[in-house]
């Protein structure tokens, strides 16, 4: 009985952690990037597309760390690894593959542009 359980568990783990995003072709038909890039109107739904469905503010949300504020998306970027997550083509964040590459320059270009956030 333990061990199917811990099938079930394993199981039910393993296939929301594959639903968490889906892989994105960038098909080159991309948005072209703002000329000055702020948090609310441009990074704000790239996070929401592509990061928010593993990295919410759910206490059992299997990214383990919320990335759903303007705080926590900046944390993220200045201190820990996010870009280099993004852009890692052996191990990306999402994990189904990388983001469209006009989405991985506007995080850059928000960087760039001092973090600003309206």
């Amino acid at each position: 009985m333990k061990r199917c359980l811990f099938l079930v568990v394993m199981t039910a783990f393993f296939a929301h952690w594959m639903a968490c995003t889906e892989a994105v072709i960038d098909d080159g038909n991309s948005d072209p990037i703002p000329e000055v890039v702020k948090y609310d109107p441009d990074v704000k739904a790239i996070m929401v597309t592509h990061c928010e469905g593993c990295h919410s503010d759910e206490p059992a949300a299997p990214g383990g760390f919320p990335l759903t504020t303007y705080a926590h998306v900046k944390n993220w970027t200045e201190n820990e690894n996010l870009v280099d997550r993004v852009n890692d083509l052996a191990a990306p964040m999402p994990p189904g593959g990388l983001m469209p590459e006009n989405e991985r320059l506007t995080i850059d270009q928000w960087i760039a542009d001092g973090y600003l956030e309206n």
